[in-house]
């Protein structure tokens, strides 16, 4: 279907308002509103609830289902989806056939259009896990048809989506006797804004469990086949994605960059004290949560971050130990960093992370000597986790467009080796924990851990045997012990000058993906040192 072929008629200047149509699903404001409307000499029709409650604050209200002849059905379903409503709104004024078409059917224009659509957005974020078919009882339907079919005619309508606006819109009334050109222009840019928000909301939350049902089917596949991941045919060909509300930051990474973050913290965390998050804070904060999601049904673990990169892991009985522990993989990096925790913060440690500056301390909970300690330095930010992160795709702006992936993950096949009676119990532990750090450090990336304790880091180095050199020195240049230290690599391999080098440090076991082209001669070079290769299929990248 092609747009109309007839002569555009000029925008009206000043619009004037004889008649609106409200039906609101948000009824913040909307009495005094209705007052006002009428006070100006505005006819109203409107549906359901919204009608009740102009009703009730004293306005006199046409149902829309008197103009139309046709009652609501379907249980509200169906209200406003009828051409007399959607004639009078996309009416073209002075536009000969329009008017001619208004006159033949007995159709009076409708000047305003005030809608708010169903909380979708508000509904799924108090009940994520909401059944399918209750969820899409909060889809809007006839509200965007009419919000968009009034943006669309803002040449000669006004559509308000947003009950902020009420007052303005009632000042201009009153002032000028109609709502100029201007003002239409900016309400109609907000409200495409508003419906692409609402459906990108509803377009990811479907995304989301289309993507968790082909996890769950591939969770019966045999495991040589589904380590892949979907194909190119089966991702998706059109990424919608929901970035609302937004949040202005004081600036970005830099102080004369502007940053702005769009999506709802509130629902991950409480940053209950101290200055609000920077842009830099969210990168670390992102980073240090995925990371400590790693260990959610562990004992007491701690993780420091600085940079996006874990200078500092370890997990113990006590919360204390595993602070004291994860500080001492290498004291110098924490300052300025910031602390992560799997339990509640309790007055020991909250004493002992007290000494040392921080940006920022996150724990599930703060016992009440430990917040009362910690709230005392008043740019500290102290950090509540409600949940961890749970979106299904990493998407970053590159080349002028989007570039999206599934998340990294680990598979239960990576510790197959668990199982594996040759290796030593502390042997398998010392693996796990250092295989869980290692997708966590950037490419190409080494971690050493003793026990449940990172003890050195290689990271981002652009050769592996620079990054394998870098973690053994952090470990000597903190007095670490290697002699039974585990050694991590997040990728294969491409020679066996990285085995020498561990070798002559005393590194017995390392744990790397294998898939070089030289994995016979590096597995010949461990033999050679006598040290056990752990290879668990599965390379984990991080630029």
């Amino acid at each position: 279907m092609e747009p109309s072929s007839q002569p555009l008629q000029p925008p009206i200047d000043s619009l004037p308002i004889r008649r609106a149509l409200v039906s609101v699903s948000d009824k913040t404001g909307l009495e005094e509103f209705g007052k006002q409307l009428q006070a100006l000499g505005v006819e109203i029709l409107s549906t359901g609830g919204t009608a009740a409650t102009l009703r009730e604050s004293g306005a006199e209200v046409t149902d829309v289902s008197t103009i139309t002849e046709f009652p609501e059905i379907l249980g509200g379903r169906v209200k406003t989806l009828h051409p007399l409503v959607h004639g009078a709104i996309l009416h073209r004024t002075g536009h000969p056939d329009d008017d001619a078409d208004l006159a033949s059917h007995g159709i009076t224009p409708i000047d305003l259009v005030v809608v708010n659509l169903y909380p979708f957005q508000q509904t799924l974020a108090k009940h994520p896990n909401a059944d399918f078919q209750q969820l899409i009882e909060y889809i809007d339907i006839g509200g965007p048809t009419m919000i968009r079919a009034t943006a669309k005619n803002a040449a000669f309508k006004a559509v308000v989506c947003d009950p902020s606006d009420y007052q303005g819109i009632v000042d201009e009334l009153a002032s000028n006797g109609g709502i100029s050109w201007a003002t239409r222009q900016d309400l109609s840019s907000k409200a495409f804004q508003q419906t692409a928000q609402y459906d990108a909301a509803i377009s990811t939350w479907m995304m989301g469990r289309s993507m968790e049902g082909r996890d769950a089917e591939s969770s019966h596949v045999a495991p040589e086949q589904s380590t892949q991941g979907p194909s190119n045919a089966e991702f998706l060909s059109t990424l919608t994605i929901d970035a609302s509300p937004q949040h202005v930051l004081r600036y970005g990474e830099n102080p004369h960059q502007n940053a702005s973050f769009y999506g709802n913290l509130d629902h991950l965390v409480d940053v209950f004290h101290g200055k609000e998050l920077s842009f830099n804070n969210i990168l670390d904060l992102d980073a240090g949560l995925r990371l400590l999601s790693e260990f959610v049904e562990a004992q007491p673990t701690c993780a420091i971050l600085k940079h996006t990169v874990p200078c500092g892991v370890a997990s113990a009985s006590t919360v204390h130990e595993a602070w004291t522990k994860a500080y001492a993989s290498d004291p110098t990096s924490p300052f300025g960093g910031i602390l992560l925790f799997n339990w509640e913060i309790d007055a020991e440690t909250a004493s002992a992370l007290d000494e040392i500056f921080s940006e920022m301390v996150v724990a599930p909970d703060f016992s009440k000597e430990a917040e009362l300690l910690l709230t005392q330095k008043k740019n500290r930010r102290l950090v509540r986790l409600k949940k961890y992160p749970s979106d299904p795709l990493h998407i970053q702006s590159m080349l002028d467009g989007i570039l999206a992936q599934q998340r990294d993950a680990l598979d239960a096949q990576e510790f197959d080796f668990i199982q594996d009676e040759l290796l030593d119990h502390e042997t398998k532990q010392t693996a796990a924990f250092a295989w869980k750090i290692t997708r966590h450090v950037k490419s190409n990336g080494i971690v050493l851990c003793n026990g449940q304790q990172l003890i050195g880091t290689g990271t981002g180095q652009t050769s592996r045997v620079d990054a394998v050199r870098q973690a053994l020195e952090k470990a000597k240049q903190y007095g670490h012990n290697l002699q039974g230290a585990v050694l991590a690599s997040d990728a294969f391999f491409p020679f066996a000058d990285n085995v020498d080098l561990a070798a002559t440090h005393g590194i017995q076991t390392i744990i790397q993906p294998g898939g070089s082209v030289r994995d016979d001669e590096v597995l010949q070079a461990a033999i050679k040192h006598g040290i056990t290769m752990i290879l668990t299929g599965k390379r984990h990248f991080r630029h």
